[in-house]
């Protein structure tokens, strides 16, 4: 999202590729099938408020093309219902839309695809399906990267604000005080206050936002706020998984509460210091070292090794 993502190499490769329609048991969804043809199923799951070029480019453009996961994964980049494209709409059978049936569909992708020993990355409220997905379905998944996921019901503050930007953005659109609501949610105080005004990630995300169909944003965050509590899952979580989140995160309570939960020896945690919940985007070079060390790991168990079989030096 950043301005230097605009300018730098180009992002073909690492999230556009083969536009797949994939039916599912509550309706059609989008998956772009990018990385290395052959390679290790990675699916990934984006926040509300972004789409899945917004919510991973950063990340991505900073692991670069010699990283483990852009070498030996291929990417099955999912987006919600209806945001995949400005004039998109929410199919009527995903209606009323909730985390569940995000979680259902999900699985429903794997299987059209066949995938198995799948890695998830993945943020926030997105965070919350794909753990909810590896706790039903602990035979799919062989890792889990998540970055600053929900886990509990949401508080008063933003179940109240939350409700008042869905009920603009369904009914007005994009206006100022919507997008000021997700800028808050994703990121910290220093992304949002750079030393000249806003950051060029701010900025640039405002400018993007506008490509996200209004109305789909809102029924993903409706959903958001009438998620349910999954912290009882938790220690069900067989896969190996990396918590990452900002320590100003709006859901860093949950990721305390998850790190209490989950499995202490399947589980590493990375806390960016100054950071909101979208730490990878804010902050991403202090996360590629992290992401490297936890894929490495995966390898060790036969995990990720790739249609090459490379192994991490």
């Amino acid at each position: 999202m950043s301005a230097a993502l605009e300018t730098a190499v180009p992002l073909d490769d690492l999230l556009q590729g083969e536009v797949h329609s994939v039916d599912t048991r509550w309706g059609p969804l989008t998956v772009t099938v990018s990385g290395a043809r052959g390679g290790t199923p990675c699916l990934t799951f984006h926040d509300v408020g972004l789409s899945h070029r917004s919510c991973f480019q950063g990340l991505l453009l900073a692991l670069g093309p010699k990283s483990l996961l852009l070498r030996n994964y291929t990417l099955y980049h999912v987006d919600a219902p209806g945001c995949q494209a400005a004039g998109a709409e929410v199919p009527p059978t995903f209606l009323p839309l909730s985390l569940g049936r995000l979680a259902d569909a999900l699985a429903d992708v794997a299987s059209h695809f066949k995938l198995k020993e799948v890695l998830g990355l993945s943020a926030g409220v997105g965070a919350q399906v794909l753990a909810q997905l590896a706790a039903e379905q602990p035979e799919l998944f062989c890792g889990l990267i998540l970055v600053s996921p929900s886990c509990r019901r949401p508080g008063w503050w933003e179940w109240g604000w939350g409700s008042l930007a869905a009920r603009q953005l369904y009914h007005s659109g994009w206006v100022p005080s919507a997008k000021q609501y997700f800028i808050q949610r994703l990121f910290g105080q220093l992304t949002q206050q750079a030393l000249a005004g806003e950051s060029d990630l701010v900025q640039a995300y405002r400018r993007e936002s506008e490509q996200l169909a209004p109305a789909a944003t809102a029924h993903y965050l409706w959903a958001a706020l009438a998620r349910p509590d999954i912290t009882g899952m938790l220690p069900t979580l067989r896969c190996r998984v990396l918590l990452v989140y900002g320590d100003e995160a709006l859901h860093r309570g949950d990721c305390l509460e998850l790190a209490c939960r989950a499995r202490k020896d399947r589980l590493a945690v990375l806390e960016v210091a100054q950071a909101g919940g979208l730490a990878s985007e804010e902050k991403p070079q202090e996360v590629v070292g992290v992401v490297e060390s936890f894929l490495t790991g995966l390898q060790l168990e036969g995990y990720g090794l790739g249609s090459q079989l490379r192994v991490g030096e």
